[in-house]
Parts: C-alpha cells; sequence; structure tokens
C-alpha cells in the first residue's frame, strides 16, 4: 500500500484492506470521527464482598479480626484493654478486597433499516473499523449485531465482518420491543454499547454512546448527532464523490480496474462528431483530427482487457461521407468527384475496390461534399433463390439516411458458380421520404416517416414486402430506436423508441406505454435506453455543462457519467445502450455500460499523459 498521511498510520491494518483509491476518503472519516469519540476508558475496579486475606493491619474494624496479641492483653490486663478499646488503640487485621476486573467488552448495534441506507452506510463502516480499533487497543472485545436480528452477537471482524455488516439490509425499521430485547444480551453497567442507527432512535436501557445518521437535504454532506457521556453534540461530515462512495459500498476490497486502459501513442480524435458504435457494440470508430479513423475494440466487461486497435489513414483525394462498423469490418462511403465509393463492408459486392458507381443526383441524394457529420449507414445482406442450382445468389444492401431525410439503398447481387464469384451491377433507389429515424437489427432495418398528424413506422427486410407497425398519433421532427435487440417485437409491435415533437417536448416508451419528458434546459439528447438495474428508461442526455451524462425520465434524472473535464462529443448504443465520450481538453475516449460505474475502455493520449 501506498505511503499513508502521517495522521492515517495508524489506521494501516485496517486502511490496508482498501484500494488505495479508497482508503485515504475513509480515512478522513475516521479522523473526524476518531476526535469526537475518543479512546475506550478502563471501568473502575469493584470490590467483591469476600477477602482474599490479609492485606494490612488497621485500628478498626470488627472484633472477629482483632489480633491474637490483643486478645492477651484482654485475659492478663482486663482494664488495660478496655482503656486501649476506648481510645481506639486496639489493632485488627485488614482485609485484601478482590479487586477482579470484569471482562469488557464493546458492543456496536447497527440499524440496518430503511432509513440508513444509501450514503448513512458510509459511516456505519468507519464506526465499525472505529470501534473495533478502539476496543483492541483498550484490550476489550469487539462484538456487534444488526439491531433488526436475532438477540445474537457476532465477533467477525476485518474484511469478512465489513462485508457482512454491508450486506445487512432490510425493509424493516428498529421494533421498540425487539431492541428492548438486547438488554438481556449485553451489561449496561460494564459493556461499552453504541447504538448507530437515524435520528429519533431511542435506546431502550442505558449505553455508552449513540450516534444518529442522516444525509443532509441541501448539501452533500452526512448530518451526525453523537451521543456520549449523556452529552449530545452535532456536527456533519462531507461525502466522498459519488463513485467512491458506490465503490465502498458496493465493492469496498475491488482495485479499480484498469484492464480497460488503452493509450494511443499518435493522432488525436476529432471533437467535431461523435464516435459510433458497430451494430453489435463491440466495437466503436472515432475519427481522427487528420481525417482517418480508429476503430477501437470495446470489452464486453470489465474484466476484459481490449484489444488492439484498427487505424485507418484517410484515403487520399476522397471525401467521407459515411463511416460504419460491422462485425469488425469498418466500411465507408466516400465521394470522389462523381462517383461514389464502398470499401470495407461484409460482403464481397461492397468490400472490394471495384464496388464503385455514379453519385445519385442532388434532388435522390444529399450529402454535401465536405459535410460535417457521417451519415447514417445501414449493410444487409440476404441470400436468394436462384434460377439454377447450380448457382448460388446472394444480395447485398447499403442503407444509407441523407441529409435530406431520404432513405436510399444501393443493391448488388453477387453469383457463386463452381467456386467462382460474380459481382453483377449496384443499382440505386429510394426506400422513403421525409424519414427521421431508421437504425438496424441484425438483418432487419426500421425506420419511421413523419406525416401531417402521426409518425409511421416500418420494418424492411430485402427481398420482401415492408411492413408497416401502428402508426403513432404524434408528429416528429426526429426518432430515436432503443434496445435494437429487441426490434420489431413482432410484425405488429414495436420496441422502445423516443420521439421528439418541437424543441423540448419528447414522447417515450413501446408498444405498451409510453410517457412525455420535457427537456427544458437545453440538454442534448443522445439516445433512449432502458436500465436493467433499476427497471427504467428514459432519455441519455448530456447536461448543459457538459459534465455529466444522465438518464432522464418523467420526474427523475440519474446521473450515468460524471466527467472530469467538459465532454466535447458522446454517442449512444442503440443495441446495447452502451455510452462513449471524448473529452474537451485531453482527448481521452471513454466508453461505459448504462448500469456499470466505472468505463469498459479508457483510450489516453500519450501527448495528454505526457502533459500532466
Amino acid at each position: 500500500m501506498k505511503q499513508l498521511p502521517v495522521l492515517l498510520e495508524p489506521w494501516r491494518p485496517w486502511l490496508s484492506l482498501f484500494p488505495p483509491d479508497l482508503a485515504d476518503p475513509l480515512g478522513q472519516i475516521l479522523l473526524r470521527l476518531h476526535r469526537q469519540i475518543g479512546p475506550l476508558r478502563s471501568t473502575p475496579a469493584r470490590a467483591d464482598a469476600l477477602p482474599e486475606g490479609v492485606g494490612s493491619i488497621v485500628q478498626r474494624g470488627p472484633y472477629e479480626r482483632l489480633l491474637i496479641s490483643e486478645w492477651a492483653y484482654a485475659d492478663a490486663e482486663p482494664d488495660e484493654f478496655i482503656r486501649r478499646a476506648a481510645n481506639g488503640e486496639l489493632m485488627f487485621t485488614g482485609p485484601e478486597p478482590a479487586a477482579r476486573r470484569r471482562s469488557r467488552r464493546c458492543v456496536a448495534l447497527f440499524d440496518a433499516g430503511p432509513a440508513q441506507l444509501g450514503e448513512a452506510r458510509l459511516l456505519h463502516l468507519a464506526l465499525f473499523i472505529l470501534l473495533a480499533r478502539r476496543a483492541e487497543e483498550a484490550g476489550a472485545v469487539f462484538e456487534w449485531a444488526v439491531l433488526q436480528d436475532r438477540h445474537e452477537l457476532a465477533s467477525q471482524g476485518g474484511m469478512e465482518g465489513i462485508k457482512s455488516l454491508l450486506k445487512a439490509r432490510t425493509l424493516q425499521g428498529p421494533d421498540t420491543a425487539a431492541m428492548a430485547g438486547w438488554a438481556a444480551a449485553v451489561d449496561s453497567d460494564t459493556d461499552d454499547v453504541w447504538i448507530i442507527g437515524a435520528h429519533g432512535l431511542k435506546a431502550p436501557f442505558p449505553v455508552r454512546g449513540q450516534v444518529a445518521i442522516r444525509r443532509s437535504m441541501l448539501s452533500e454532506q452526512l448530518d451526525v448527532s453523537l451521543t456520549l457521556h449523556k452529552a449530545t453534540r452535532s456536527f456533519s461530515l462531507e461525502l466522498p464523490l459519488p463513485e467512491l462512495s458506490i465503490r465502498l459500498l458496493r465493492r469496498p476490497f475491488e482495485p479499480l480496474a484498469l484492464q480497460g486502459a488503452v493509450r494511443q501513442p499518435n493522432g488525436r480524435p476529432s471533437i467535431k462528431q461523435a464516435p459510433r458504435f458497430s451494430t453489435t457494440g463491440m466495437s466503436l470508430a472515432v475519427p481522427q483530427l487528420d481525417g482517418g479513423v480508429v476503430v477501437y475494440h470495446v470489452p464486453s466487461s470489465l474484466r476484459n482487457a481490449p484489444g488492439k486497435p484498427r487505424v485507418h489513414p484517410r484515403a487520399a483525394g476522397a471525401n467521407v461521407l459515411s463511416v460504419s462498423v460491422f462485425g469488425k469490418s469498418m466500411a465507408s462511403i466516400t465521394s470522389e468527384g462523381d462517383t461514389l465509393r464502398f470499401k470495407g463492408f461484409p460482403f464481397e459486392a461492397f468490400a472490394s475496390k471495384s464496388a464503385t458507381c455514379a453519385r445519385p443526383l442532388p434532388e435522390k441524394f444529399r450529402a454535401p461534399p465536405q459535410m460535417g457529420r457521417w451519415l447514417p449507414t445501414f449493410f444487409i445482406r440476404r441470400a436468394v433463390r436462384s434460377a439454377s442450382p447450380s448457382e448460388k445468389w446472394e444480395d447485398a444492401h447499403v442503407l444509407a439516411l441523407d441529409v435530406a431525410k431520404h432513405l436510399v439503398c444501393w443493391s448488388r447481387r453477387s453469383t457463386t458458380q463452381a467456386g467462382t464469384v460474380s459481382n453483377g451491377a449496384i443499382t440505386f433507389r429510394t426506400i422513403a421520404n421525409l424519414v427521421v429515424g431508421a437504425d438496424q437489427s441484425d438483418q432487419t432495418l426500421v425506420y419511421a416517416c413523419a406525416g401531417t398528424n402521426s409518425t409511421r413506422l416500418f420494418v424492411w427486410r430485402p427481398n420482401r414486402e415492408t411492413v408497416e407497425l401502428p402508426s403513432l398519433q404524434r408528429t416528429a421532427m426526429r426518432v430515436i430506436f432503443g434496445d435494437m435487440s429487441q426490434w420489431p417485437l413482432s410484425e405488429h409491435l414495436h420496441g422502445l423508441l423516443a420521439l421528439q415533437s418541437d424543441d423540448t417536448e419528447w414522447w417515450v416508451g413501446n408498444y405498451s406505454e409510453g410517457v412525455p419528458i420535457s427537456i427544458l434546459d437545453r440538454a442534448k439528447v443522445l439516445g433512449v435506453a432502458s436500465s436493467g438495474l433499476h427497471s427504467i428508461y428514459g432519455l441519455v442526455v448530456l447536461s448543459p455543462n457538459k459534465m455529466t451524462i444522465e438518464l432522464r425520465t418523467r420526474f427523475a434524472s440519474r446521473i450515468l457519467v460524471r466527467s472530469a473535464e467538459p465532454i466535447a462529443q458522446a454517442a449512444v448504443c442503440p443495441r446495447t445502450g452502451k455510452i462513449a465520450w471524448i473529452g474537451t481538453h485531453s482527448g481521452t475516449v471513454s466508453v461505459q455500460g448504462l448500469d456499470e460505474e466505472k468505463p469498459f475502455l479508457r483510450v489516453l493520449m500519450e501527448e495528454a499523459v505526457h502533459a500532466q
């Protein structure tokens, strides 16, 4: 473990259990509490009724303890004995009391009910450590229990004790009668008994100390009331950063995973447009300042290391209209004068350098020569029945949504005969107009068209009739699809989507339910997603100050990402809900799961690392 501050060195045996980045904020809480509580004081010795033996000779006492020499005076000189007795000169044996010390215990009783969930548990963790160490220093035994449990004390300490404490949660608050039952399990006269719980919790029997905790409603603090030696004092404790607090409560002994850290030695991401996820969410294409593209593999979990990035330099003399990732392939559409070139699609028909065609007329396909963002592009392939059993036909389709809301398609048929593959001519057609949103689910495309008083939803598969889903009785200027692995639920039901009706109003839902959501603070909507952890769905937005990414529902907002620098660009994977963002100053590229607390992937720019 790294060097601790001098004041925290006494706590090293406990703090060394935690990762270094969690030990410091926990140590600061311990220091503050230690000043308030102080050491464990000893109980004075108590004399038993029976003496253990002769301890001294005294001038007062019962006559059964009179010295034998005094009885000799009584026999030989009765008058002298009476005189000595009258003047208090008789001598007695003084008893040696049995100065036995009772076995000392420090007992901590924690409230694990609903009033102590969340940040209050941080103080439970700190008090567990503080009271255990305090008892150890005084030579006492430390035992603990949960108020709502059976009246049995646990002596489990260390890492396992902390884990058991943090896992002890219940929906029941402390019951007065049940609490009173603890009086038989502890000795309030000699035991150092502590009750840790919510404000208003009253101890049913005398205790040495009581700590009342509640979350401050006005600041990132805990309001604490400490009663010790019948005196009460109140103070506030600053909370650690939210991400540190979450780790302390959920995974206090796991170090911050660095498996997803990658360094990019050359180049720097462009902040003019957002990165783009692959159709599976397992790859991420990031545009570079020099016009090239770097594709990163996104690990499936925090325990997996990312693969080696693939660098795609810019094609000389070509204007890039679209970049997409299908599987492990980075596909692009480039414009070279009046010619369009298709490259890198996962099928020979649109993968070779010969996959070129004439650029459609501007009224059919509109993409400015120097446009600042990539067009949404999709790729679908399907085998079809051939005219001859000896031939195998397969059609490939590249679809794009241009800036004039035209959904267009380039198709090409490949014929395999006797092991030889030949490709036909590339054909072009328009699928739909006034398209306000489109996305791909495996080999199926879904798209939405704006109507006068409604929004029409369609499912498109090649070589089959287009299926229209029930329309939404709302006019849309933009539609975003989410949970694409679930699309379409059936031929007549649509999955999760978000429909924007004006600058601030959205409708979010699926075939069975939906809610309106207002974005009144000019936050940028990145996508729509559902949280399996919290069983909610909503809009994923970049906050106006560009420091956080949030999941907004109708009545609440939950922070998903808290950045240390302004976020320049961000994107949401429509299939998995993963979030990617680029830091404005450092150029760091990060990818994090919707229900995760830390990134799967962090790409650090070598120049930013050296500048620190």
